[in-house]
């Protein structure tokens, strides 16, 4: 039986994100959210990379409040930071356009590698004040009994650092057949 494809979009982020409120730092001016956009090339089929580019694109453009600090990273086969913490939505979209230069990137089923990853910026992260929400696209996670570990540190470090992660799959809802 063949399931209807769900339509990737960030527009599916919890409701909780959209209604956040930045803490007021007096009355009259409000702390912006910090908001990181970390794309997993490298974890995506090449449609599913563009797929994801496009829909960050667009989250970017109409969903973000005009004083949300935005950072993008992506991950092939090492971490790498395209636009740190901007308000400048041109930015981020231009950053966002320069993320599959060549069109895709090569895919890298090396799960602790990413985790690693995951690590290391919860660990950039941690030096900055206050929550931080990391949107985190991905082709999907699958782990072993060998993982679990990485997997218990990079949730632990993400914790420690104060940094709420929102895990998107780019694939859209599959069945556990892997059947869209």
């Amino acid at each position: 039986m063949k399931l209807p494809s769900v339509i990737f979009s960030l527009a599916m982020l919890p409701l909780a994100l959209h209604a956040q409120q930045a803490p007021q730092a007096s009355a009259t001016t409000a702390q912006p959210r910090l908001l990181c956009l970390f794309l997993d090339l490298g974890s995506m089929e090449p449609a599913d990379q563009v797929k994801a580019r496009d829909a960050a694109i667009e989250f970017v453009q109409t969903k973000l409040a005009s004083s949300d600090s935005v950072a993008l990273m992506t991950y092939t086969s090492q971490l790498e930071v395209l636009q740190d913490f901007t308000t400048s939505r041109e930015s981020v979209v231009a950053a966002l356009r320069t993320a599959l230069p060549n069109g895709t990137a090569s895919r890298n089923n090396d799960y602790g590698a990413r985790l690693q990853a995951l690590q290391t910026v919860a660990s950039t992260l941690s030096r900055l004040p206050d929550k931080k929400v990391m949107i985190y696209i991905s082709g999907g996670v699958k782990t072993g009994i060998d993982d679990l570990t990485q997997m218990e540190s990079a949730v632990n470090a993400l914790i420690k650092a104060n940094v709420v992660m929102y895990p998107l799959d780019a694939r859209g809802l599959l069945s556990s057949s892997g059947v869209k």
